[in-house]
């Protein structure tokens, strides 16, 4: 791995990780069921959670919304050759896609792909 590819992807995860707890309370509330009868009746179960993986891509507001904002854009390729959200989405990683417009902490514009449908 060449120092600018991890040096980026240090200073992206970075940013991207102080982000998470938005992102998970918004996607929270449909990660969750309510449990079938049998297993409520039979196995003390009243919820149930989803098993899902969730690509999250999230685009600063400031810098991006005023070009991009009715875009849904993903990264083909980067100069280093690192695998994109776009290959590995399109290899069947993700069931579920997160993309937001962040500002100071609030994620302003949301859309949730669910269940592959991308």
């Amino acid at each position: 791995m060449n120092e600018y590819r991890l040096l980026n992807y240090n200073e992206n995860r970075s940013w991207s990780d102080v982000l998470m707890p938005l992102v998970k309370k918004l996607i929270g509330p449909y990660m969750l069921d309510t449990a079938s009868f049998e297993d409520d009746t039979q196995r003390a179960t009243d919820l149930t959670v989803k098993k899902v993986d969730v690509a999250v891509r999230l685009r600063d507001y400031n810098k991006y919304a005023e070009r991009y904002l009715y875009d849904f854009t993903l990264r083909y390729s980067v100069p280093s050759g690192a695998v994109t959200e776009y290959q590995k989405i399109s290899d069947g990683n993700a069931d579920w896609f997160f993309y937001g417009f962040v500002e100071k902490m609030v994620i302003k514009i949301i859309l949730i792909l669910l269940d592959g449908g991308f």
